[in-house]
């Protein structure tokens, strides 16, 4: 009966081809579904070309801004924007002038109207968005945004940075860490996060790394509020696991935490080291040795002791290629006074010591990348 078998191929086809229709249909509704309307797109649009009238408007708002004067901001862009909507300069201006007001819900409308366009500072658009979103409460999306953002943009240190900032807010300690690595491989200057680094270490009760990183911090900033905070938490590391007895003061006792997390390695050695020297030192200062040299032999040995540490288990971890050379280099070099004056004590010192120190961390040539 071949007429029928034909017809029966024929319905059946039709049946797979409803059948493939239908499927696919359902998965574009789901990825649809599952998509945010934060998500970003490919831009569609192309920014107009601005005019040198334009340009002078935008100007005198940035300056506005700057002076504080937001009102004034608002007033130029909306100007050049009334004569001209595809001024993606002037909208993200206005994006972020309305962040600076808290005006986040209008801030992320207006950057979420410049993403749309194909513009070479996209990057600068993508931050705000991100940091509009979380101030909202929206921290999923942001981060979402923010790993779109980074595979388009994967050198710019503050995708990162700021992906890291809404990580530790969520307790994502160890993508928080991934992501703060990442922001100062890409440079190693920015101080901020080299603090939020450290501050996720601290967090973890990782103490060795949080120290490294605190100590890099304070080197770039060691005069403001947060620098007073970081060096609390750098002496707390130092002398935390050294205890006087309040009845004997004579009486030092050393003790380390085995259980210490070692995602970052194993520094139990040379955390029991400090915590030694510490206590060694803490006594000679109550026989007049004077605070600073004190510190400057505490930091002298921990320095000089973690560049030799070559174990197979440390020499792949993050702080062991990163931060420990430096600080090892530091110590090789004599500069452990210059740092402690500058760096721990704050102490404005202009020798030419400090200089040629101060000098020599700049040129430091940090890791290009981490693996």
């Amino acid at each position: 009966m071949p007429g029928i078998e034909d017809d029966a191929d024929k319905q059946q086809r039709i049946l797979m081809k409803s059948l493939n229709s239908i499927l696919a249909f359902m998965v574009s509704f789901i990825l649809l579904s599952c998509s945010s309307q934060y998500s970003i797109k490919e831009p569609t649009k192309y920014p107009l070309e601005r005019s040198i009238t334009e340009k002078s408007l935008i100007q005198e708002g940035i300056n506005a801004y700057e002076r504080g004067d937001y009102d004034k901001a608002v007033s130029r862009y909306q100007e050049v924007l009334n004569s001209n909507p595809d001024n993606v300069h002037a909208i993200y201006e206005l994006a972020l002038t309305y962040s600076a007001m808290k005006e986040h819900k209008k801030s992320l409308e207006t950057g979420m109207r410049a993403m749309q366009y194909q513009w070479p500072q996209l990057n600068k658009v993508y931050l705000l968005v991100g940091t509009e979103l979380d101030y909202l409460g929206k921290q999923s999306d942001a981060i979402d945004l923010y790993e779109d953002a980074i595979e388009r943009y994967s050198n710019d240190f503050l995708l990162f940075y700021n992906l890291g900032i809404t990580r530790l807010s969520r307790d994502e300690i160890e993508e928080a860490k991934s992501a703060f690595k990442s922001s100062v491989v890409l440079r190693p200057s920015h101080a901020s996060s080299h603090l939020a680094l450290a501050q996720s270490f601290f967090k973890e009760n990782n103490k060795i790394p949080a120290l490294f990183a605190y100590c890099r911090f304070l080197i770039l900033e060691p005069s403001s509020d947060r620098a007073e905070s970081a060096r609390q938490n750098v002496l707390s590391i130092v002398f935390g696991d050294v205890k006087t007895d309040k009845k004997n003061p004579n009486r030092i006792t050393v003790s380390v935490d085995p259980d210490e997390p070692k995602s970052e390695g194993d520094f139990n050695n040379l955390n029991f080291f400090m915590s030694l020297n510490s206590a060694l030192q803490l006594s000679m200062t109550r026989n007049n040795k004077s605070a600073r040299d004190s510190k400057i032999d505490i930091f002298d040995g921990l320095f000089s002791i973690a560049g030799g540490d070559a174990s197979d288990e440390n020499k792949a971890k993050f702080v062991r290629q990163y931060y420990i050379p430096y600080f090892a280099e530091l110590a090789e070099r004599k500069f452990i006074e210059a740092f402690v004056d500058h760096a721990i004590l704050d102490l404005k010192n202009s020798s030419n010591t400090a200089k040629i120190f101060l000098k020599w961390s700049e040129d430091y040539k940090w890791p290009a990348e981490f693996r």
